[in-house]
């Protein structure tokens, strides 16, 4: 074998090592990145889980406290009517004895 054709191939064999080097280098820096984005989409994913379930948990009680307001003012409404129908008959009451007392008075005066 020539000289030449032992540079050539040494050339050739230097060449094949840093292609190879060159393969593992990038398959391991692909795996890595590869890796960090899954990590970074199981983080991303538990993020977005919890956040959508403190929504949920906030429209829940959005709701709820929407239904006891509803009822609420409903209770309120009727205190009021029974309140205002008290009022109609303690007016009507207070007329009454009124009466009476006058009825009284003029039944002593008679005597």
């Amino acid at each position: 074998m020539t000289t030449e054709l032992w540079t050539s191939l040494i050339g050739g064999v230097v060449l094949v090592l840093t292609a190879l080097a060159t393969y593992l280098k990038s398959h391991s820096d692909v795996k890595a990145i590869k890796d960090d984005r899954e990590a970074t989409k199981a983080i991303r994913d538990r993020e977005a889980q919890e956040l959508r379930d403190s929504l949920m948990k906030a429209l829940w009680e959005i709701d709820n406290l929407k239904r006891e307001s509803h009822h609420k003012g409903t209770l309120l409404d009727d205190l009021q009517k029974q309140v205002n129908l008290l009022n109609q008959n303690l007016a009507v009451n207070n007329k009454t004895m009124e009466n009476l007392v006058e009825a009284i008075r003029e039944l002593k005066e008679n005597r």
